[in-house]
């Protein structure tokens, strides 16, 4: 770890030899150890050290932003570094035109006291990495199945700080597991993120991947169609990263391309449906500020059906006249602000309750090749790694994957059914809190060929 004193004695050299009106210091610190498995064997270990700085200026309004990697283990190349990336930032900024909706990068502030780092965690060694892999490896031996994934943990270390006085600091540790279990053309996928790697089961996740791979026997195959379903964490979890990405934003919202644009305090999905952010829920991976150094705070987006706030950054809350709700991203962000700590209210019924209610349906365990259309918030993609029948309340039959084309919207006006269980997934920049969904019906149009 660099730790708080060494980054704040950085912030202190760029701001010092900074001849901006105004600049502003990110450092991303990483200290990060990966090990890879795959056909029952580990097949790569690597560790990884990187410090990243992304440096913005802003001279009479025009705003210049450079990046690079920092060497701070050998001091003399760091400090030619920090004038390389200085002079590279001021360079950029004259060349652009003044930005007239730019006022002024945030102000200090008092961050929330949050804390998301773990000594085993940090210290997680390759041999521990290996002896939790293995344990994955003899379990898929036992079941005469292939196992494939990556076991990940490590320190990261966030620092913000910039000529206004603002200066912010968080150590975090992390932890990501994913598992692949496959048997020919079958595949069943688990995974798990956790800032304590002892947090993570190790073996009840091979047994769920397992499971799916072993559940039924011959694989069938379903007409096109829409099907009440069922859909797990990892599958609701990319409605969710989707909503974020193109409809919670307050540049999409102004610009009429959000399925919310000039809906705020109107229905938008069903009344069952409450979506909020927050970063600092300690149940996933919590952050006290983002990336302008602007505290993090609980903001509800969709509150009983109802569009209830955007999301903005320190820009887009000068442009728009509102007020930053802690959403900004590492500059320049030509995306927009982003929710990435979300949550929906959870239900009162096990997942296998909303199971046992549906007469006949699918379940799906996760989506990939997920695409969206803007406005209407359309998904496009497969199901992969489990999908099943469910016929008068049963798991019978693992069904061929299959194309969905549904509209996000449309699909959380549907909900019938939401888990009291909930699961961390991974997020755009952070982790969401995700329950299972069960719905009326979901548009399935195709079958893959594969």
């Amino acid at each position: 770890m660099l730790g708080e004193s060494k980054i704040k004695r950085i912030a202190n050299q760029v701001l010092s030899v900074s001849q901006a009106d105004q600049t502003e210091m990110v450092i991303l610190a990483s200290n990060m150890g990966l090990t890879r498995f795959a056909n029952n064997q580990i097949h790569q270990n690597l560790t990884r050290q990187d410090i990243h700085l992304n440096l913005r200026v802003v001279k009479d309004k025009k705003i210049g932003v450079a990046s690079g990697n920092l060497n701070f283990w050998q001091e003399k190349l760091a400090r030619k570094d920090l004038k390389r990336i200085v002079d590279q930032a001021l360079a950029i900024a004259k060349t652009q035109p003044p930005d007239p909706y730019f006022v002024s990068l945030p102000g200090p502030a008092k961050y929330p006291k949050i804390r998301s780092f773990s000594a085993k965690t940090a210290g997680f060694s390759p041999a521990d990495r290996a002896g939790q892999a293995g344990k994955i490896i003899r379990l898929a031996r036992a079941q005469r199945l292939l196992a494939f994934g990556a076991l990940q943990t490590g320190i990261n270390e966030i620092a913000v700080a910039n000529s206004n006085g603002v200066f912010a600091y968080f150590p975090e540790t992390f932890s990501s597991l994913n598992i692949t279990m496959m048997k020919q053309v079958r595949s069943g996928f688990a995974s798990a993120i956790s800032p304590q790697v002892e947090q993570i089961d190790i073996e009840q996740l091979a047994g769920q991947s397992a499971k799916k791979v072993l559940t039924g026997k011959q694989v069938m195959e379903l007409s096109p169609g829409k099907y009440e379903v069922i859909l797990e964490p990892a599958a609701v979890n990319q409605l969710l990263l989707y909503l974020a990405y193109l409809g919670f934003g307050g540049r999409a919202y102004h610009e009429g391309r959000s399925f919310i644009s000039g809906k705020l305090g109107q229905k938008v999905v069903g009344d069952n449906i409450t979506i909020w952010d927050d970063a600092l829920d300690v149940q996933g991976f919590p952050v006290p500020f983002d990336f302008e150094g602007v505290p993090k705070k609980k903001l509800f987006l969709i509150k009983k059906g109802r569009a209830k706030n955007i999301a903005y950054d320190s820009y887009l809350a000068a442009k728009y006249s509102g007020q930053s709700t802690g959403h900004g991203l590492l500059a320049p962000n030509t995306l927009d602000a982003l929710a990435s700590h979300l949550r929906v209210k959870p239900g009162e019924k096990s997942t296998s309750q909303l199971i046992s209610e549906v007469k006949r349906g699918i379940l799906v365990s996760r989506l990939w090749y997920v695409n969206a259309h803007h406005h209407n918030l359309v998904i496009t993609g497969l199901t992969r790694d489990g999908t099943f029948l469910i016929e008068r309340g049963e798991v019978v039959a693992p069904i061929k994957d299959m194309r969905i084309t549904q509209s996000i919207p449309e699909a959380l006006s549907s909900v019938t059914g939401i888990s009291k269980e909930v699961k961390v997934e991974e997020s755009w920049a952070g982790a969401n809190l995700v329950p299972v969904l069960r719905l009326a019906d979901f548009n399935f149009t195709g079958v893959s060929k594969l």
